[in-house]
């Protein structure tokens, strides 16, 4: 297993298209330079696309769910329990509890001199379901406890804010856009 520390500059020159949850993820893909890009996967919303170069997953639940399904990529997490050989450990990433935001700035680590995030749903309510919170009672009761207070804008904020190289981020979405422009 990799370390996120070890790979500080690993991808400098290239590009990055860092694939999220939202509806507009394909049409936005195709609006980029996407040829010969790294696409990252936030979470299983990428995993269509045969040519990922990683995974990106905050929950546990997720990283467990990508793993057992064999995906051919390294996957990136903080639960290094699920983690497999080749697969890299989130380390010293940010935790601000929303895999999308820390992709962003796993990418910003590697040094990609383009990154693209594409495909942000932004929601902003406190509240929201997860296919894995209803496996058990027990699962139900731990998802209850994670309720939280903050809108998913709020997450992509404290991460843009510790970026090194916020000017080489481009976004679609017009609230990601705003929070690069006041970087």
């Amino acid at each position: 297993m990799f370390h996120r520390d070890e790979l500080q500059g690993y991808c400098s020159g290239e590009t990055a298209i860092i694939i999220c949850g939202g509806v507009g993820a394909v049409s936005e893909i195709h609006r980029t330079d996407w040829e010969g890009a790294h696409l990252v996967s936030v979470n299983q919303h990428g995993m269509i696309i045969p040519d990922l170069s990683f995974a990106y997953a905050h929950d546990s639940q997720m990283t467990k769910h990508l793993v057992d399904f064999g995906v051919p990529v390294p996957v990136i997490s903080y639960h290094r329990e699920f983690l497999r050989e080749g697969d890299i450990h989130a380390g010293i990433c940010p935790l601000v509890k929303l895999s999308g935001p820390e992709a962003l700035w796993c990418c910003d680590w590697m040094e990609f001199s383009e990154i693209w995030v594409v495909g942000v749903d932004g929601y902003k309510h406190e509240k929201r379901d997860y296919w894995h919170q209803y496996q058990d009672e027990a699962q139900q009761k731990q998802t209850l406890k994670k309720k939280h207070n903050m809108d998913d804008f709020t997450r992509w904020a404290q991460i843009i804010d510790k970026l090194k190289h916020p000017s080489r981020v481009r976004a679609f979405h017009p609230k990601i856009q705003e929070l690069l422009r006041e970087a």
